[in-house]
């Protein structure tokens, strides 16, 4: 999923691991939790894109296919 402005589908994934950090999510049936962690120094410019996947998502038919797909399969 990317956003309006980081459109750029994985982009955080990448960016996150390129700066030693780590995220992941899991789905519960009320909520999702999302995470992440990474070195001080980077953390203001990993909020901002994380940040920015709920203020202004990119949600793509096949994106959005694929999270279905995935919440579905850990049922």
């Amino acid at each position: 999923m990317g956003s309006l402005k980081y459109p750029t589908e994985n982009d955080f994934d990448a960016y996150l691991s390129q700066r030693g950090g780590t995220n992941n999510a899991w789905t519960g049936n009320e909520y999702t939790l999302f995470h992440f962690d990474v070195k001080r120094k980077h953390f203001a410019s990993c909020l901002d894109k994380f940040a920015n996947f709920f203020i202004s998502p990119l949600l793509s038919k096949d994106s959005t296919d694929r999270e279905i797909n995935a919440v579905n399969s850990g049922k």
